[in-house]
C-alpha cells in the first residue's frame, strides 16, 4: 500500500524537482480531503462534492479532470496508511495561505453530511500541526465554516 503511493510519488517529482507538481498536489490534497471523507466509515455525497468543488476550483479544473483527479485520490486514500504521506508533500508545496484554505476545506468536508464526527475533528487538528497550521488558525477556520 505504502509502496504504491511512494511509486506514484516517485513518478510525479522528482528528488530535486520543489514545490510539487501541479497533477501530483492536486491528488494528493484532494487525498487528505477524502481521507477524512472516510473517517466515519461512510463517505457522503456532500462530502464528495465539497472534494470535487475544492478541486476544480482551486486548480482551474474541468468537470472531467476533477473526476479523475477525484477518482485517483481515492485510490491513494483507500491505501493510505498514515496523514504525514499527504501533509508532508503539501507542507512542502504550500504557502501558508494555501495551507489555511486546505484547513477550511477540511473543516467543509467534515461539516458537508451535517454532522461533526469526533473523529474528523481529531483528523483535521492533526492534518493542521503536521502542515503547521498555528492553533489559532485552525480555530479561524472552524469558525469560517461554521459560522458563514
Amino acid at each position: 500500500m505504502l509502496k504504491s503511493l511512494k511509486n506514484l510519488i516517485d513518478q510525479l517529482i522528482t528528488q530535486d524537482q520543489l514545490p510539487l507538481n501541479q497533477p501530483a498536489l492536486e491528488q494528493v490534497t484532494a487525498a487528505l480531503l477524502i481521507q477524512l471523507a472516510r473517517v466515519d466509515q461512510s463517505i457522503d455525497d456532500s462530502e464528495l462534492k465539497v472534494v470535487e468543488d475544492y478541486v476544480a476550483s482551486t486548480f482551474h479544473l474541468s468537470a472531467e479532470a476533477v473526476k479523475g483527479v477525484v477518482e485517483a485520490a481515492s485510490h491513494t486514500a483507500e491505501h493510505a496508511t498514515s496523514l504525514y504521506e499527504f501533509t508532508s508533500l503539501i507542507h512542502e508545496s504550500c504557502t501558508p495561505s494555501q495551507k489555511y484554505q486546505i484547513i477550511v476545506n477540511l473543516w467543509r468536508v467534515a461539516y458537508a453530511d451535517g454532522e461533526l464526527d469526533k473523529y474528523e475533528e481529531h483528523f483535521i487538528r492533526k492534518a493542521a500541526e503536521l502542515l503547521y497550521v498555528p492553533h489559532p488558525e485552525f480555530i479561524r477556520a472552524k469558525l469560517e465554516v461554521t459560522q458563514g
